[in-house]
């Protein structure tokens, strides 16, 4: 009897024991899913993940606020049917068919801009970057997509303006520089290079006061100093010699 009750007594020890193990590891389990929960749901950029029959599996909420769709809308639809423009779908799907076939991708590991739909089915523009990885045996594709579409306006808006300023720069009839303040050459136009015979890159770097018998540094710190400058942008006109190609010095009035 004794035997046996200490057989028992030494069982129920080993099972608690064990139960106690199971629930720890119940919680730590659970304590690193909750985690992970709180990342994708707070991340800043949207978080998709994709299964090998291109269905969405997980939209978080920045998903949501870029595109529109809650994750309910979406969740086990196609993800080719919701962000993917139409001109943008077969790729996508002959894509996802050749890394099940081959495990090849063109697109995974690497950051990617490209438009994406809304769900009011206006266009915006993403950045995209995706990871294949295996859970349970089972192919699955996690994105990290991000909202540049007032990024590249931006860039769109400096590039016009850009442009423009280039285009009178280089129109303008006369010889014109952008200096330093230091009256150190930054820029020279096409006008520039013919009336002092050096190309703009001879003449980048250069002071003015070599291409002209003036001083003009002298000039603009003086104008800068006045008790009547204000702190904006001025005007200094006068005439003065430019030195051109033969050593020749013929009279120019400089602004």
């Amino acid at each position: 009897i004794l035997v046996f009750l200490g057989f028992l007594y030494y069982t129920s020890l080993d099972l608690n024991r064990r139960d106690e193990l199971r629930i720890k590891m119940e919680q730590s389990l659970q304590l690193r899913e909750d985690e992970l929960q709180a990342v994708f749901a707070n991340a800043p950029d949207a978080v998709i993940v994709m299964d090998s029959n291109g269905l969405v599996v997980k939209w978080n909420p920045a998903a949501e606020k870029i595109f529109g769709w809650t994750a309910t809308e979406v969740t086990g639809n196609l993800l080719n049917e919701t962000i993917i423009p139409p001109d943008y779908r077969s790729a996508h799907q002959a894509g996802l068919e050749r890394y099940l076939q081959t495990g090849e991708s063109r697109i995974s590991y690497r950051t990617i801009e490209m438009p994406a739909l809304r769900k009011d089915g206006e266009l915006t523009e993403i950045s995209m970057r995706t990871t294949p990885y295996t859970l349970h045996g089972k192919p699955y594709f996690l994105g990290f997509l991000r909202d540049v579409s007032e990024i590249k306006k931006t860039e769109r808006k400096r590039l016009f303006a850009e442009q423009k300023f280039t285009g009178l720069f280089e129109s303008a009839p006369d010889a014109t520089f952008i200096t330093n303040q230091q009256g150190q050459i930054l820029s020279a136009n096409q006008q520039s290079t013919e009336l002092f015979g050096l190309s703009a890159r001879q003449l980048t770097g250069r002071k003015v006061g070599t291409l002209v018998e003036a001083d003009f540094t002298n000039l603009y710190n003086e104008r800068r100093s006045s008790p009547q400058y204000d702190g904006r942008g001025f005007r200094i006109v006068f005439e003065s010699k430019a030195i051109v190609p033969g050593n020749r010095a013929i009279p120019v009035e400089i602004s």
